[in-house]
């Protein structure tokens, strides 16, 4: 057995109700298959969470937008837009065709997103001597994507790559974990999507 071995207590979040799976992550992951799991949380309280840290100033959430999808990939209905106008374009798009949603869409485009992904993948985790750490900073997986998909219903993704270590003296890198958030308006529910890999 080794010492990276990994418990799991999935959490059906929308109804609380755990979901109990014999083995280790080693087990679930080898042979090179990837472990994936999905969970639903509620969009309205998710993204009420979110606009309260922002202390429910819609200038405060442009502030962080704007660092945020500077520092991504923005696009919009497949088209990636270049990094020196992809604020004022997210913002002009949103403006002309989702006023309506205007707050919601510029909170998803935050990486205020990724709180609740964390605190889940911990639970997911559930062993205090592992770590969840930011990629390498050179590492080309290092690198938030958001995607706004506005053709027949309007729906958005953003994928986020972090990695599960242990620190022994140094860092050893165990996992590559791949964080999908999926929506499409108006569901009730936001999809969180993780896949575990090994390193």
């Amino acid at each position: 057995m080794s010492d990276f071995d990994l418990n799991f207590e999935l959490i059906d979040v929308e109804s609380y109700i755990p979901i109990s799976i014999s083995g280790q992550l080693e087990q679930l992951i080898c042979a090179n298959n990837v472990y994936i799991h999905s969970m639903f949380i509620n969009f309205i309280e998710f993204i009420g969470d979110i606009y309260k840290t922002y202390k429910f100033n819609i200038k405060n959430v442009q502030k962080q937008v704007y660092l945020d999808v500077m520092r991504s990939s923005l696009y919009i209905n497949h088209k990636l837009y270049n990094k020196r106008n992809k604020c004022k374009t997210l913002f002009n798009y949103l403006h002309t065709f989702h006023n309506n949603n205007y707050v919601k869409i510029l909170c998803l485009h935050t990486q205020a997103i990724y709180g609740k992904a964390l605190e889940l993948l911990i639970q997911i985790i559930n062993n205090p001597q592992l770590h969840i750490f930011e990629l390498e900073y050179t590492d080309i997986r290092n690198h938030l994507i958001t995607h706004i998909q506005d053709v027949d219903q309007l729906q958005f993704m953003s994928k986020k790559c972090l990695r599960i270590v242990k620190i022994d003296e140094t860092i050893i890198n165990l996992y590559i974990v791949d964080i999908t958030i999926k929506y499409t308006f108006p569901d009730p529910s936001i999809e969180l999507q993780y896949t575990i890999k090994a390193y």
